[in-house]
């Protein structure tokens, strides 16, 4: 027999700052999604320790007893996701959304606690800056994602390459 915890936390990186889109003492979130977000530069920390275990400091985590209840925190986080209108795009991410979904279990008999968290991701699109007709703030964002997806890009290259090396030696 085992008890288990299912909760839920929503984050988005915006202009290289992470913030909780379901902070615990925050008013609902406001529906005009093109609000000035800059003021949110006081965001999340996110940490390694020596283990290698990725910590996000402040994040608000929601317990989630119904399927109904985290179909109801995804839609509030998402109003209050940072999104812009394009020439592309009326309604454009301007941000990474992650959101984790956090178990904890607990055998009853041997008292043996686990843990799993797995992160779902929706990454801001690419924009071609020439087509989109991203001016000012917009086109600073524009390039912000730009970056952080061409940073990703040779992440998963630099792997991939370690991962052949690595094949390579075992043959």
């Amino acid at each position: 027999l085992a008890e288990m915890q299912v909760s839920l936390s929503m984050f988005e990186i915006y202009n290289e700052v992470a913030r909780d889109l379901l902070p615990t003492s925050a008013p609902a979130p406001d529906r005009d999604r093109n609000r000035d977000r800059d003021s949110h530069q006081d965001g999340l920390k996110i940490l390694q320790d020596r283990k290698g275990h990725v910590t996000i400091e402040g994040l608000a985590e929601h317990v989630i007893e119904s399927a109904q209840k985290a179909v109801a925190l995804i839609d509030h986080g998402m109003a209050a996701r940072a999104v812009g209108a394009t020439n592309l795009n009326e309604h454009s991410s301007r941000s990474h959304l992650l959101i984790r979904v956090m178990t904890r279990s607990m055998d009853k008999k041997s008292g043996q606690r686990f843990v799993g968290k797995m992160y779902l991701v929706d990454l801001a699109g690419s924009e071609n800056v020439g087509h989109s007709g991203a001016e000012g703030k917009a086109l600073r964002e524009a390039i912000g994602i730009n970056k952080s997806l061409s940073a990703l890009a040779n992440c998963i290259y630099a792997l991939y390459k370690q991962s052949q090396a690595e094949n390579k030696e075992k043959v």
